[in-house]
């Protein structure tokens, strides 16, 4: 009897921890969100606040308390919106634990990279959280499903469970009404969304990106779409007609 009242002690001390740890990770992600919000997030446009949501609902879902302080206290002293973006980036491509379970029981990998969205795909996004409201039996595993199944580039790759937590996250962090309505002009006419004004501060992003990975990497416009905030097509049309000698000398494979 003894031996099972100790038993008891010690499950009750593990669910307090537990809980314990769950609330001082949710404290540090509404923290960093809050962070980015105060900072307005740095006067970006439209179009680079969603790749900086996205990229840091990606990092809600990647690190544990103690790392999302210390992210949010780099953020602190962060004045324009390419430090920002750098900031977040390297982060990302430190080391990370092998796997962190989100509330939503869904495992984030320490290789996985940030999916990027076509302006297709993120309308078949908000058509199924229509779709399949809140409650739906493997709610996310089913929009990923939708999603891969009518969206235009059957080639690209596929969505994941993950992907689509994170872009909903990232949709739903926008509160403000002018921002929503930017958002809805972007996927009601896609070209426009491809062409917005690039920033001083991407551009130097984009010049920093290209250097640091060498026409030699498989993964090169992947890599450099990420680090910008900008998507790979984005990336390389910038490229070739603004730095027409110097996309000579490039790989755009």
């Amino acid at each position: 009897e003894e031996q099972l009242e100790k038993e008891r002690q010690q499950r009750a001390h593990e669910k307090r921890l537990k809980e314990q740890q769950k609330k001082q990770l949710s404290e540090a992600r509404r923290k960093l969100r809050k962070t980015a919000e105060s900072k307005n997030y740095w006067d970006a446009d439209v179009s680079s606040k969603l790749s900086c949501l996205e990229v840091i609902e990606h990092i809600c879902l990647r690190f544990d308390a103690v790392r999302l302080n210390e992210i949010t206290a780099k953020l602190e002293l962060v004045n324009s919106f390419a430090e920002a973006m750098d900031t977040l980036n390297v982060q990302i491509h430190k080391e990370v634990p092998e796997s962190v379970e989100t509330k939503d029981g869904i495992s984030e990998s320490a290789t996985d990279n940030i999916s990027r969205w076509s302006a297709d795909e993120i309308m078949l996004l908000v058509k199924a959280t229509t779709l399949y409201p809140i409650g739906t039996i493997k709610r996310w595993l089913e929009i990923a499903n939708y999603v891969n199944e009518h969206r235009e580039n059957k080639n690209a790759k596929k969505k994941t469970e993950k992907d689509v937590l994170i872009q909903v996250k990232t949709l739903n962090s926008l509160n403000n009404a002018q921002d929503q309505k930017k958002v809805k002009d972007i996927l009601i006419n896609p070209a426009k969304g491809s062409e917005l004004e690039w920033k001083a501060e991407e551009q130097k992003l984009l010049e920093r990106a290209l250097k640091e990975f060498p026409s030699s990497d498989p993964d090169r416009w992947e890599n450099i779409a990420n680090f910008v905030g900008r998507s790979r097509k984005d990336c390389i049309r910038r490229l070739v007609n603004y730095f027409p000698c110097c996309y000579k000398s490039c790989s755009t494979t």
